[in-house]
């Protein structure tokens, strides 16, 4: 297994094999939205994020650059089946670690929070708005552990939804 090549690969890994939607998605782009939305949510709510935690947050898919993607409640039924074994659970071992317990639940939040947003925005369908709202209620039972998250949280996902400022350049907004 080559960790370089394996990374570059997940740019044609493609995401949402089993749910109809406007846009494609690649695993690339779905980790990149990770790191993005990790470090607006570090920023916001002062929880410092370390490079070690952004290859995490990079990586934390990397695994399907060999097994596809594969849908959240059947990767939990083949970890706990046991398939996931040999040299792919032993490569995922080797990556990047969070740093710490606040950083590995943003991580993990952010990527809840992004994949929501995106089946949001571009599901298709009732099973996309049966899984948005599945997501949805996933999120809020997080968030119950982290009430001190719950604005940002909520303000992050309306302003990924809506694209809040998007195409506005900072210093057009300061001089008006």
């Amino acid at each position: 297994m080559n960790r370089l090549n394996d990374l570059l690969a997940l740019s044609h890994v493609p995401r949402w094999s089993i749910i109809s939607h406007a846009r494609p998605q690649s695993v690339a782009d779905h980790t990149f939205r990770v790191m993005v939305i990790a470090t607006e949510l570090s920023s916001r709510l002062n929880v410092p994020l370390h490079m070690q935690d952004l290859l995490y947050a990079l990586e934390h898919d990397a695994h399907e650059s060999w097994t596809a993607d594969i849908p959240a409640p059947m990767k939990a039924k083949i970890e706990n089946f046991g398939f996931l074994l040999g040299g792919i659970r032993d490569w995922m071992k080797k990556g990047p670690h969070p740093t710490g317990y606040d950083q590995h639940n943003l991580i993990k939040l952010a990527d809840k929070i992004e994949a929501y947003t995106f089946i949001t925005k571009n599901g298709e369908g009732m099973q996309a708005h049966r899984v948005s709202e599945a997501m949805e209620a996933m999120l809020d039972d997080t968030l119950r552990c982290y009430p001190q998250w719950r604005f940002h949280v909520e303000e992050v996902m309306t302003e990924i939804i809506e694209e809040t400022g998007r195409g506005t350049v900072a210093w057009q907004t300061e001089s008006s």
